[in-house]
């Protein structure tokens, strides 16, 4: 009896050792889950007493995606107009980011819009991403009339030391709060 429990001894040890990263059942049951991080909030914004003026992009993390929201403020000060960041590439040897965003900032006419229509203001940004600022081109399309030649502006934005707009545990927690804030002040297209 005691030569068979030797033996048994023995075989698992190998068999332990043969597969040494198969996960243990209450492994198994945990689903590790990545925590989404803020990165942080950088913008060129200036504000008057009523009024702000300029960009500003928040990004959070959960690896190996980057997210956020992009804001374009050009008038009266609060309810800026929002869109969330698309086709986001980041890499992080170099620092590299790209990403684009939809918008609504006000109402377009022009000869073929004799009616005021909401606005279609399509955002581009390529640059780097620095500990302390967010570097790069931001090119703004009327997205109504392709054709037009687009904005291009070189922008430095800077972070900001603040609270996390949207604090989440995961990506879809922080969707569902995206969500409530473009229902307002999101693109309308």
């Amino acid at each position: 009896m005691l030569r068979y429990s030797l033996r048994m001894m023995l075989v698992f040890s190998l068999v332990a050792l043969w597969f040494p990263h198969t996960p243990s059942v209450k492994q198994r049951s945990e689903k590790v889950i990545p925590r989404t991080i803020y990165v942080g909030q950088f913008s060129n914004m200036t504000f008057t007493e009523e009024h702000a003026y300029g960009v500003s992009v928040a990004l959070w993390r959960q690896d190996p995606s980057v997210f956020g929201l992009l804001d374009d403020a050009e008038g009266l000060d609060g309810d800026t107009p929002t869109g969330v960041l698309e086709d986001v590439k980041f890499d992080s040897s170099n620092r590299k980011i790209s990403f684009s965003a939809k918008l609504t900032t006000g109402l377009h006419t022009c000869v073929q819009h004799k009616d005021p229509v909401p606005s279609r203001d399509l955002f581009k940004f390529e640059g780097t991403l620095a500990k302390d600022r967010l570097e790069g081109t931001l090119t703004r399309f009327d997205a109504w009339h392709m054709e037009q030649k687009p904005k291009t502006d070189k922008v430095t934005l800077k972070k900001l030391d603040e609270v996390p707009l949207i604090e989440a545990q995961n990506y879809s927690e922080w969707k569902l709060k995206a969500d409530d804030i473009l229902k307002f002040r999101g693109a309308k297209w």
